[in-house]
Parts: C-alpha cells; sequence; structure tokens
C-alpha cells in the first residue's frame, strides 16, 4: 500500500493564500517579473536576442507589421517552420521577441 494522497484544495476566498493566488496577475507581479527577467538575462544572451530582434525587425517591415505585433511574431514563426527550422529555434526568436517587449515596457 502506499502513502494516502490528499486531494488539493481550492484557496478559500478571504484567506492569505487566496489572497496571493488573486495577486498574481496584478502589475505589481509583472512589474517584479520584468525585474527579474532583465537581471537574469546573461551578457551572451542579451547579444543573441539583438541579432535576433534585428531579423525581426527586417521581417516586419518586409511584411509591413508592427514588431509588438503578436500577429508579426506568430506570421515569423509559421515562415521558420515553413523554411525547415526546428521549434528550438522558434522559441529562441519568441524568447527575444517577448523579451525586447518586455524591457521596452518597462524603460522610464
Amino acid at each position: 500500500m502506499g502513502l494516502a494522497r490528499h486531494k488539493r484544495k481550492p484557496p478559500v476566498s478571504g484567506s492569505k493564500l487566496g489572497h496571493q493566488a488573486l495577486a498574481w496577475g496584478t502589475e505589481h507581479r509583472r512589474n517584479l517579473y520584468r525585474k527579474l527577467v532583465s537581471e537574469t538575462v546573461a551578457a551572451a544572451t542579451l547579444k543573441k536576442y539583438q541579432g535576433r530582434i534585428s531579423q525581426l525587425e527586417e521581417f516586419a517591415s518586409t511584411t509591413k507589421q508592427s514588431i509588438f505585433s503578436p500577429k508579426m511574431m506568430q506570421d515569423f514563426i509559421i515562415a521558420l517552420y515553413e523554411t525547415g527550422y526546428q521549434g528550438s529555434t522558434a522559441g529562441g526568436y519568441k524568447a527575444a521577441w517577448q523579451f525586447f517587449n518586455l524591457s521596452l515596457s518597462n524603460s522610464p
């Protein structure tokens, strides 16, 4: 026989845990996330991101879309797959794009 497992219960409304769970989507949390991301990205990763962002900017100008547009990123990823790139490459471009958007939205 194994150990008895207890079914997890959702936090009760008004409890301390419930309040924390509700606070995850707040602007305060997003600001903390932006700060954490900007302070933990290595210099080599930033350099790689810069190269990817320049390619994304070129794609955006060619397709006449905004680089901030999720549709542009979706079209870029589809183009990567159609030309034979793997998912990890697409993931790298998406990470660079998200970092670019986060760092611009966090700038004063």
